[in-house]
């Protein structure tokens, strides 16, 4: 028997007994079956996972890690924590950490962190590794790394909207910020451009780039506007924070002050009265009255 795999059998023969004897069972009833209340559950509630194979592929990670210097035990005792995270979390895992450790994180940070990570579904790990190497690894916004990991961390570990959509809009906000064909701003301003927009993303089924780009579309080459990006960029976060009815309430209201209403008004007061009027897209809905069920 090789060493890894009689650290194997300590390890999970101890933690039997331990089960056994914390639980006081006897040998003829260790395991009684699932309960009646398991086989109730819808299974949308809940989902199977592939916890062998995951700890197979954290522990043979981990093997070859030698910069960690762990012992045997602590492999073995580590991957099962990885596996628990479900099928996905030894994947997770090992990038994340290759990642972190890739950018200078301390290795004991990086491999803290990336336990974290394994039990999070692997949108908000994906979220995190992609806006982390706009920030910081592929030289994107340039930010220095504390900002680049507290700003990753707070719109994937910590953001409490779709992983999926905060990701989305912080690269495509990223690359129409940059870009020379586009706004090609200075990294400063679109770092902070960036992060105004996506405070808004949560608000918006799909995320809240579309809407950005065709507002600012519309401010940018209406004829009636044409506003410059500076201008543009001021107005942009005001209209987008009252949520998806914002642009569609702003656009209208302008084009009915110019064109059809009755009362005429020159471009600055229809600018000012659709900015007003985006501002009434959204209100709190009602209590609901129980009565009516």
């Amino acid at each position: 028997m090789t060493n890894l795999k009689k650290i194997f059998f300590k390890f999970f023969l101890g933690s039997f007994f331990s089960f056994s004897l914390a639980h006081g069972a006897p040998d003829n009833s260790l395991y009684n079956g699932p309960t009646k209340e398991f086989f109730k559950k819808d299974e949308t509630t809940f989902i199977t996972c592939k916890s062998t194979d995951e700890f197979k592929k954290a522990v043979e990670f981990l093997s070859k890690e030698t910069d960690l210097s762990l012992s045997e035990t602590a492999m073995v005792e580590h991957a099962y924590d990885i596996s628990k995270g479900c099928t996905g979390a030894a994947e997770r895992f090992t990038e994340l950490y290759q990642l972190l450790k890739k950018s200078g994180v301390d290795l004991g940070e990086s491999f803290k962190l990336a336990k974290i990570f394994s039990r999070l579904e692997s949108e908000r790990a994906l979220s995190f590794k992609e806006i982390f190497k706009k920030t910081f690894l592929e030289n994107y916004l340039n930010l220095d790394f504390k900002n680049a990991f507290d700003l990753s961390l707070s719109l994937s570990k910590d953001y409490k909207g779709s992983p999926e959509n905060i990701k989305n809009d912080f690269v495509s906000m990223t690359q129409f910020c940059l870009s020379e064909k586009e706004m090609s701003l200075d990294y400063k301003t679109c770092t902070e451009l960036i992060i105004q927009i996506t405070k808004s993303t949560e608000m918006y089924k799909n995320g809240v780039f579309a809407d950005f780009k065709k507002l600012y579309d519309f401010l940018r080459n209406d004829k009636r506007l044409g506003l410059s990006i500076q201008s543009s960029i001021k107005i942009i976060p005001q209209i987008l924070k009252n949520g998806p009815q914002a642009v569609t309430n702003f656009t209208n209201a302008f084009n009915y002050s110019v064109n059809e209403s009755p009362v005429k008004l020159n471009e600055n007061q229809a600018l000012k009265l659709a900015l007003s009027l985006s501002d009434l897209s959204f209100k709190e809905a009602p209590p609901e009255d129980k009565t009516k069920k």
